[in-house]
């Protein structure tokens, strides 16, 4: 008897087994694909932003092309960056008078965002609308805009492994009505935005300032920690990509950008300092004083006919020469009229200063040699 109670137990134990399955959490799929167009074939870039209580991400998507996602169940919204030259023309898959939508279980979401180039009668060029009456030419202005700039903290531009280098980025209202929405996008990856209560830090390369007053200006601050593959001449590019405003005045048309270099590792320029004379006194010296707007400083003592090579960090630096009594300076190469010499590329620059013997004292100044005798 119990051995047939085993048999009948172990019959259904088996039967149970064939008719279970074990689930396998198979890899979720993309649910939610975003597409973008126009009516031309220029690879320009469209923003959004997808958002809702639980999930914030910024989409870049290039005309005519689509972005897949996966996204949990619920609902969503998502907001249109405005973009230079194009207007919204359809937007298919969601209301055109609603920004949100919902995943489910039962399909697949997608939108698709049809822009048309802003076409009119006039033709634009530097943020004016030009068009002709009479033969005439009419200039007005198409909207507002404000400007951009950035600007390193340290006081210099050559950095090494482990630096950071502050940065301060200033917007500018140039109205006399305030501007609203402000989105301002980094270029430099690895960059870290500081927190401040003037802007709303919207990912790690974008900013958003609420509000501007008429011609008022809002700093934004980042900093960036030079890596360990860095080297070389890294730039940092910032660029205002969108704005609205109080009195419905449009965005200007124009690139809205400005960039700042820095070097990481040794400099990178050459400055060749040469001192050319007709003196055949090689003992005689001649002195130089160099400065840079790089906090540079150093003094230079060349004999006639020599050189010397200064490793240098780009920046502009001034040159000049000592008075030396029995020589006047008949010539400068590679400074401008005030002794400067703007060093901006990875090179040698050759600055050479030529003298004339002549036994009578001078009066020096800015890197120019002027003689006193004879009211001269």
């Amino acid at each position: 008897m119990r051995k047939g109670k085993f048999y009948i137990l172990f019959a259904i134990s088996f039967l149970f087994l064939l008719n279970y399955t074990i689930p396998v959490h198979a890899e979720r799929q993309n649910n939610f694909e975003l597409c973008a167009t126009s009516d031309n074939e220029k690879e320009d870039v469209f923003l959004y932003r997808l958002y809702n209580e639980d999930y914030d991400t910024w989409l870049e998507i290039k005309n005519k092309e689509c972005k897949q996602l996966s996204l949990d169940l619920g609902e969503y919204d998502i907001e249109l960056i405005p973009t230079l030259n194009y207007e919204v023309d359809e937007l298919s898959g969601i209301d055109n008078e609603s920004t949100s939508f919902s995943i489910d279980n039962t399909s697949n979401k997608k939108i698709t965002i049809k822009y048309s180039s802003i076409k009119n009668n006039f033709l634009i060029r530097n943020g004016n609308k030009k068009n002709k009456l009479n033969g005439e030419e009419i200039i007005e202005f198409t909207g507002f805009q404000p400007s951009i700039a950035i600007e390193i903290l340290n006081g210099i531009t050559n950095f090494k492994k482990g630096d950071i280098v502050h940065f301060a980025i200033t917007v500018t209202n140039n109205e006399n009505f305030v501007i609203n929405n402000i989105l301002v996008e980094e270029k430099l990856d690895n960059i870290t935005i500081l927190e401040n209560d003037n802007y709303t830090i919207e990912s790690n390369k974008l900013v958003r300032i609420k509000r501007i007053g008429p011609l008022e200006n809002t700093k934004i601050y980042v900093d960036y920690e030079v890596r360990e593959e860095d080297v070389g001449l890294l730039n940092n590019e910032v660029t205002l990509i969108s704005a609205d405003s109080e009195t419905g005045s449009k965005l200007r048309e124009g690139n809205i950008r400005d960039e700042k270099s820095f070097n990481v590792g040794d400099p990178k320029a050459i400055i060749k300092i040469c001192k050319n004379s007709n003196s055949s006194n090689s003992n005689d010296i001649f002195t130089f004083y160099i400065n840079s707007s790089t906090s540079y400083e150093t003094w230079v003592e060349l004999k006639s006919n020599e050189c010397k090579e200064l490793n240098v960090d780009y920046g502009i630096y001034n040159i000049i020469e000592i008075e030396k009594a029995g020589y006047n300076l008949i010539g400068i190469e590679g400074l401008d009229e005030n002794g400067n010499i703007n060093i901006n590329e990875q090179k040698e620059y050759i600055v050479l200063f030529n003298n004339k013997k002549n036994n009578e004292g001078f009066l020096y100044g800015f890197g120019y040699a002027k003689n006193t005798l004879n009211g001269a």
